[in-house]
């Protein structure tokens, strides 16, 4: 049912943004070499053949941990003439209050009770008609405090975080791993409607083309 439900999506994005792939374009295409459902060139992304520009509005679940109103929030993007949804999943959250959310401490990671089951918005994202953007962290800045991280991160036992430190990977790898468990039961092709997923923000400079 949920397959069904993301491929009438999917095609009803497609019908409204996507154009033909046969567009001509001096620039190659590419692919991450595991899936065709996604590609891109330059200029756009392709998605399932189809030029497809993304038109993306934010949303952090996390400020607004009420999945009661998740969907009228997302209905109202889709109505604001967005195709897709960025989301930032955190170790922590902001907006007053400084306190771990899915990683409350070094031995928790909780995707599941109440505002933490991110798997409620890839769902509604697929009904209401959105691509998703999931952009995992560890590392989101969004103007959280810590950019995101856990604050027992931030003792010192863990290093300087963001690098090869084995203290670090240790600490990200049970939080991402989960992220990554959930997120490719939503990927575009396999029941859902993400279509990138970005691992961390701003490690690396700007490149503009």
């Amino acid at each position: 049912m949920r397959s069904l439900l993301a491929l009438c999506c999917v095609s009803t994005l497609l019908s409204v943004f996507g154009t033909a792939s046969t567009l001509s374009t001096n620039w190659p295409v590419h692919t991450d070499g595991f899936t065709d459902a996604v590609e891109w060139d330059h200029y756009s992304l392709f998605v399932i053949g189809r030029r497809t520009f993304v038109w993306s509005g934010e949303f952090h679940y996390w400020r607004i941990p009420v999945p009661e109103i998740w969907r009228d929030l997302l209905e109202k993007i889709k109505a604001g003439g967005f195709n897709t949804v960025s989301i930032y999943s955190t170790n922590s959250i902001s907006a007053g209050r400084n306190w771990a959310f899915h990683a409350p401490n070094n031995s928790t990671v909780d995707f599941e009770t109440g505002a933490r089951n991110i798997s409620i918005i890839f769902e509604l994202a697929a009904e209401v008609g959105l691509f998703v953007t999931l952009r995992g962290g560890p590392y989101v800045n969004a103007e959280t405090t810590a950019g995101g991280f856990a604050l027992w991160t931030l003792n010192g036992e863990y290093g300087t975080l963001r690098n090869n430190d084995p203290r670090y990977t240790a600490a990200w790898e049970p939080y991402f791993t989960r992220v990554n468990e959930i997120a490719s039961q939503y990927q575009l092709g396999k029941g859902g409607t993400i279509v990138r997923l970005v691992s961390t923000l701003t490690l690396f400079p700007t490149l503009t083309l």
